[in-house]
């Protein structure tokens, strides 16, 4: 998703601020057009950091 959106910003003529700044612009968009992606990575972030359950022997 991202990616193929990103393949359409021309990186290489930019100078290291301005790529960050596209960058930041960019994603803040991005999420703002694709709120399930929030939401995905939301869920994704919040299922690795469950506890693990210990195996009772």
């Amino acid at each position: 998703m991202v990616d193929s959106a990103s393949r359409n910003c021309i990186w290489n003529i930019l100078s290291p601020r301005q790529r960050s700044q596209k960058l930041v612009r960019f994603t803040r968009e991005y999420c703002l057009k694709n709120p399930e992606f929030l939401t995905l990575v939301n869920s994704e972030n919040l299922s690795r950091h469950a506890p693990k359950k210990r195996r009772s022997y």
